[in-house]
């Protein structure tokens, strides 16, 4: 039996043992890693783009809050079972602009934004190439990750107004 996993934000799926995880995505971030060969797979879903901004006294090192760190941390997992980052497909999602402003105008630089660049630069860093990406826009997204396999599905969501 497959377990189903759900990842709510600063949480992260690394694991040999199969499972379909599923998250919502706005403005955060989610890499999913896997490895063919071996047939394991991760996904995170990370929130803020940088742990250099943590507040004094918060513990940066593989907080999976954080886009950079969150990837540094999947890539030292495969690193320690064995695996090249040239052996692993990525695959980079979310990074919503979620927020407008009262004009109805996106904001510049949102945090959606800074997201996607953090994990576009981490992964450059480290020697990975991406090899599917659905990032930005205005609606969020459901995402299901069979680890074993390698497949992401996607839903696009459709922003909501409460109507009364």
């Amino acid at each position: 039996m497959i377990k189903n996993i759900y990842l709510k934000p600063c949480e992260m799926y690394i694991n040999k043992e199969p499972a379909v995880v599923s998250t919502v995505l706005g403005s955060c971030v989610s890499v999913v890693m896997f490895w063919p060969a071996v047939k394991v797979g991760g996904m995170c879903h990370a929130m803020l783009p940088s742990s250099n901004f943590c507040v004094v006294g918060e513990s940066s090192s593989y907080s999976n809050k954080f886009v950079d760190s969150s990837i540094n941390y999947m890539h030292s997992r495969f690193q320690s079972w064995g695996a090249y980052p040239m052996e692993l497909e990525v695959k980079v999602f979310g990074g919503a602009d979620m927020f407008r402003t009262e004009s109805g105008k996106l904001k510049r630089e949102t945090i959606g934004a800074k997201n996607i660049q953090a994990a576009f630069a981490a992964l450059a860093d480290l020697g990975y190439r991406i090899t599917a990406q659905d990032v930005g826009g205005s609606m969020g997204r459901k995402l299901y990750f069979y680890s074993a396999e390698g497949r992401v599905f996607m839903k696009n969501l459709r922003n909501t107004v409460n109507a009364g």
